[in-house]
């Protein structure tokens, strides 16, 4: 009978652990200035918090005072509240104060008992309830949430990985408690007059914090052990105007003042943005718009009211990465490509084209540059009844459509079908059709869906990034009086430099080229009539030291050899997220203006070879990012390094070469019209959404299960 009772209370105990509302610690990132900002949480949601979500313990973190006067207003302070902790350092940002604090929170796991630790900014709301609800659904181990981003750094190697945005980080206590671990390695080696653990190791502990916790992470991520917001609830970058079921914080500029706090706070039961939001609200300024009305071609328009406002323009989700231009433009190929095939505006999203390489100088160039969209969702340029972009405020004026890439066909037709029966009618503009992210690996006819989508996207970027001759004005005074033409981009990488499916090097096919055309023999032998060729040497240094050495090499041969008929354009790109926007501009008007374009492998150089003049070509040292998985070539004018030599013999000069054409077959769409590969698409991503689903059950399910028998066992 004991035995009995003592088994059925040791289930007792462990059903209730099992049940228990899991324990959040939140660590909010603040100074000591900041009072104010912690009054107006104090005020708010944290006060909220103790009634209704109390598996939530919130503290304030701050680095020690700088003097006696500010450490006594911190004793001050927290003798009021009983809600700071004062980390074992100086007052920092990403120099260790982030992971000095999950350590805090490890070693105080017996004072403030937690299942997961969060990192949270000062700008970021917090609804309570929604969020005690959602931890619930989380699994135990492994955890790592928040909205997430892949990193591609740039060290001595490349170094994939991912981590998530700073302003809402959760990590499960086994990660808190590995993270631990380094803190207290790093800081046994730590100035102890500053605390700082940036300076102890480089390689892994300098740079943005937010970075850092995800490359301390890595491990887990490369091996598929990371439990990335695996739960009931997936949190994601944009979740619209939802209330629920998506982050229960939000992620704005408007929350950086205490009055703005209050406000958000009291507004916090109207439908508005969760995650991370929009920096300013996206409307159209009229008041501005006449007075921009009279200003040049140049100036910032806000866009009218004329007959492409009748068209339908579609928003895709779209999360914006560190990856710089090349690879948003990758990304954004179901988005472009679609509205392309369907004749469909796009409605501006800065994010579409984040440039992470500029994040911090200007990280909404590319956006600007390419669809000639503003970091605030407004048109930028002349309005033109031919436009292809819409303005971010369709998305906040009726009507607004959420949808699917596979219902889209139909709902055109539909809406089709219903403008004409409303013909003469007073119809102020087209619907925006909103649709979720779409993920789609499968292949139709041996061609990935990418692949199929990739050219039209192209064709729609080409066709706005040119529009005005922007980047003919730009480049045609670098370029000077040559008859033809010649670009070569570099990307200082060995992974570029001697890619796996390389062809022949960069380097050589420089060598061939200029030897075949040029009629230059010597140094700076030019008199005064028009040079018949211009050569542009493009490459933004970045990357490891060896292969910046490489390039330079490589560079300074062709100077020496070509004298004043090649110019070398190098831009240095250090800290990730500070490289020169200016750069970027000029780089891509010469590359893409160039008659003939020589082009190693990289995100950026497939973008470049894209948006190309029509009457060029470029050679291509790497064919990954040119062919699909059957063979056929993606873009018409790409001319590949096996098939240079027989090229060059048959070319008298290089409008020949240029204009010889496709070698191999070009690839084609592979259904009978454009609505039926759109649909195709939308089924592929709906499939591949219910695969992933079905992944994060079972691990889910597998995970539960291993609880359940340790459970056993404990019994």
């Amino acid at each position: 009978m004991v035995l009995f009772l003592s088994l059925a209370l040791l289930a007792g105990m462990a059903m209730a652990e099992k049940t228990a509302a899991r324990r959040l610690l939140i660590g909010v990132m603040s100074t000591l200035q900041d009072e104010g900002r912690r009054n107006a949480m104090r005020d708010t949601w944290v006060l909220e918090a103790r009634s209704v979500a109390p598996s939530l313990t919130v503290r304030f973190v701050l680095g020690w005072g700088r003097s006696d006067l500010e450490s006594l207003a911190i004793l001050r302070e927290n003798a009021t509240y009983g809600d700071l902790i004062v980390l074992p350092c100086q007052e920092n940002q990403h120099r260790g104060k982030t992971l000095h604090w999950f350590a805090f929170a490890h070693a105080a796991r017996a004072q403030l008992p937690h299942d997961y630790v969060a990192k949270m900014d000062q700008d970021v709301l917090v609804w309570p309830s929604e969020l005690q609800e959602q931890l619930q659904g989380l699994v135990r181990e492994n955890f790592y949430g928040g909205v997430p981003v892949e990193a591609y750094r740039r060290n001595s190697l490349p170094d994939r990985f991912l981590f998530t945005n700073g302003g809402f980080v959760l990590l499960s206590a086994d990660l808190v408690a590995e993270i631990a671990i380094v803190v207290q390695e790093a800081r046994q080696k730590a100035d102890p007059k500053t605390g700082f653990l940036d300076d102890v190791d480089p390689d892994n502990l300098k740079g943005n914090e937010d970075l850092i916790l995800g490359r301390l992470l890595k491990s887990h991520w490369s091996s598929g052990r990371l439990n990335v917001n695996v739960g009931a609830v997936s949190w994601s970058a944009k979740s619209g105007e939802s209330t629920s079921g998506f982050c229960p914080w939000r992620h704005a500029k408007s929350l950086k003042t205490p009055e703005g706090y209050r406000e958000q706070w009291a507004s916090r039961h109207e439908r508005g943005c969760r995650c991370n939001c929009p920096d300013t609200q996206m409307e159209l300024e009229l008041d501005e718009e006449q007075k921009l009305s009279g200003q040049s071609s140049s100036a910032t328009k806000v866009a009218e009211k004329t007959e492409w406002n009748l068209r339908p323009a579609i928003w895709m989700e779209t999360r914006h990465m560190t990856d710089g231009v090349g690879g948003h433009a990758m990304r954004a190929a179901f988005l472009l490509g679609t509205a392309e095939l369907l004749g469909l505006r796009v409605v501006c999203n800065p994010e579409t084209m984040f440039n992470g390489h500029s994040a911090v100088t200007d990280p909404h160039i590319a956006s600007a540059l390419l669809l000639h969209c503003g970091g605030d969702g407004k048109l930028l340029g002349d309005i033109d009844p031919e436009r292809h972009m819409a303005p971010a405020s369709m998305l906040q004026q009726p009507p607004v459509i959420n949808t699917s890439l596979s219902a889209l066909p139909s709902l055109l037709a539909e809406l089709e079908r219903k403008a004409g029966a409303e013909d003469g009618r007073d119809v102020s503009h087209a619907p925006a059709l909103a649709i979720s992210e779409v993920l789609c690996h499968e292949l139709i006819e041996g061609v990935s869906a990418r692949s199929h989508f990739m050219n039209p996207a192209l064709t729609f970027l080409r066709r706005e990034y040119h529009r005005g001759a922007d980047p003919e004005r730009l480049a045609a005074p670098l370029w000077g009086d040559a008859t033809y033409r010649i670009a070569v981009h570099w990307r200082t990488g060995m992974w570029s430099l001697k890619s796996r499916r390389m062809q022949m090097p960069l380097q050589e096919i420089v060598r061939r080229i200029l030897k075949r055309f040029s009629t230059v023999s010597g140094p700076n032998v030019h008199g005064s009539q028009a040079r018949p060729l211009s050569i542009a040497l493009v490459v933004a240094m970045k990357e490891d030291p060896r292969s910046q050495a490489t390039v330079q090499e490589h560079i300074d041969a062709i100077l020496a050899e070509y004298g004043s008929a090649a110019k070398a354009y190098i831009s240095i790109s250090g800290e990730i997220g500070h490289d020169d926007p200016s750069a970027l501009e000029r780089d891509l008007a010469l590359l893409t203006t160039a008659h003939l374009l020589l082009l190693g492998r990289s995100q950026f150089a497939t973008l470049a070879a894209g948006l190309q003049r029509e009457d060029g070509a470029h050679v291509v040292a790497d064919e990954s990012e040119f062919t699909s998985e059957s063979g056929c070539q993606l873009l018409s004018n790409t001319v590949f390094a096996a098939e240079l030599p027989t090229r060059l013999l048959g070319a008298g000069d290089i409008k020949a070469f240029v204009e010889a054409g496709p070698t191999r077959l070009v690839c084609r769409p592979p259904l009978a019209n454009a609505s039926q590969l759109v649909e195709w698409l939308g089924h592929c991503s709906e499939r591949t959404a219910l695969i992933v689903a079905e992944a994060v059950a079972r691990r889910r399910d597998r995970q539960f299960t291993d609880t359940a028998e340790l459970d056993q066992q404990a019994d």
